[in-house]
């Protein structure tokens, strides 16, 4: 009986021939090696499979599913083909630096934790503006990064990740880290088990990295996060933005929220909020308790309606809902947030000042002012990922 490989990379595919190979080469050129690579090709209809078996390696396996399947039922069944001990998903359009698996794999072994996350370098595939820079084609951005590692116990990251988007009070100054997503993420197999027991589903909410943070830090006693470009994230034009104003921009309609008070506040921080809140319904009475701070929930929400109210934008329904909820609250909550909201008057200067202490506030100024290095010249995010080793890491470091 063949041995088991001690990871599985997942990488879930569909239709992209040409930038699948990338991928692929980025895993094949790990510092360790004991790893299976499976490559869940949902239904594609180019060559996928023909480029798959150009790369001459046994640790690599391909799978394909026999009908077109939903995103989320695609990453299933790619995830029921893995053997590993450890279990690792990564985007058919990304790569992982050379040193990716043996620095999250050591990390976590020397802090007997469950999960580790690392920074992420973005890789811009068109010419783009971000940051306030002119960025050419096949260039690597990085944002600041100090080479540390943080370690956080199950309370404490649960706590992290509900201050930073204004649900609790946390303490403690929170560190500037990333939580655990679905990619660039290295997870035990029992933690992929334990949020399958707890929720019935890992795939509900695809594309929700904020859903998939706080079931992972329910299900992890321990969880690492590394202030290394460990991940390269493909980036295309236009896909990101480095202003503002888009933590506020309104949702369409359709974007139903069901577990937070306000539900008419259609803003991408109230959708994380209430996918924060989906979670811990979803798994129900065993998800860690930690006490939700309303008061921040509805001051800093006041702030968003009045930001876009300052940019223009309509917010009578929302403004007439927060009365509305807020008023059914008990006496005590309505005088605190009332005391709270009252401090400001509301134009849009001042509600930037308002927001610099506020975790809302917090993430705006670092999207604002973070000072970032563009490295030029790649012939691929591949050769790119490649060059990311021990002395790059500390070269660019701001340590």
């Amino acid at each position: 009986m063949s041995k088991l490989p001690f990871v599985s990379v997942v990488v879930p595919t569909r239709n992209r021939a040409k930038l699948l190979p990338f991928a692929i080469r980025s895993v094949l050129s790990q510092t360790f090696n004991d790893f299976e690579i499976i490559v869940s090709d949902n239904f594609s209809s180019d060559d996928t499979r023909q480029v798959v078996e150009t790369f001459d390696d046994s640790r690599i396996r391909y799978a394909r599913s026999a009908s077109s399947l939903s995103m989320g039922d695609s990453w299933e069944f790619a995830l029921s083909h893995a053997k590993g001990e450890y279990i690792t998903f990564l985007s058919d359009d990304d790569a992982y630096s050379k040193v990716y698996l043996e620095s999250m794999l050591r990390i976590l072994d020397e802090n007997r934790a469950d999960i580790a996350t690392s920074r992420i370098a973005f890789y811009y595939s068109d010419r783009s503006k971000e940051y306030g820079k002119n960025i050419d084609p096949e260039s690597l951005v990085l944002l600041p990064y100090d080479r540390k590692f943080h370690v956080f116990e199950k309370q404490e990251a649960i706590e992290l990740l509900l201050s930073r988007f204004e649900l609790t009070t946390n303490s403690v100054p929170s560190p500037r880290i990333n939580f655990p997503q679905l990619v660039n993420t290295i997870h035990h197999s029992s933690i992929i088990k334990k949020v399958k027991d707890g929720v019935g589903n890992l795939f509900p909410l695809v594309g929700s990295d904020i859903y998939t943070a706080a079931l992972f830090l329910n299900a992890a006693d321990k969880y690492c996060y590394v202030d290394e470009p460990l991940y390269l994230q493909r980036t295309w034009a236009g896909s990101s933005t480095s202003g503002d104003q888009s933590m506020f921009e309104k949702y369409p309609e359709e974007k139903q929220l069901d577990f937070v008070p306000l539900r008419k506040l259609l803003t991408p921080f109230n959708y994380c909020r209430n996918t924060i809140l989906r979670a811990r319904e979803d798994w129900g009475a065993e998800y860690h308790p930690v006490n939700i701070d309303w008061k921040k929930y509805f001051v800093t929400s006041f702030y968003e309606m009045k930001y876009l109210e300052a940019s223009n934008v309509d917010v009578s329904a929302e403004l007439r809902e927060f009365e509305s909820v807020l008023s059914e609250r008990d006496v005590e909550l309505q005088r605190r947030v009332r005391n709270e909201i009252a401090k400001y008057s509301f134009t849009k200067t001042q509600l930037k000042q308002a927001f610099k202490n506020t975790g809302l506030g917090n993430i705006i100024m670092r999207l604002k002012n973070r000072k970032v290095k563009v490295l030029g010249g790649f012939s691929s995010i591949a050769q790119c990922a490649e060059g990311i080793d021990e002395s790059f890491l500390s070269r660019f470091s701001d340590k």
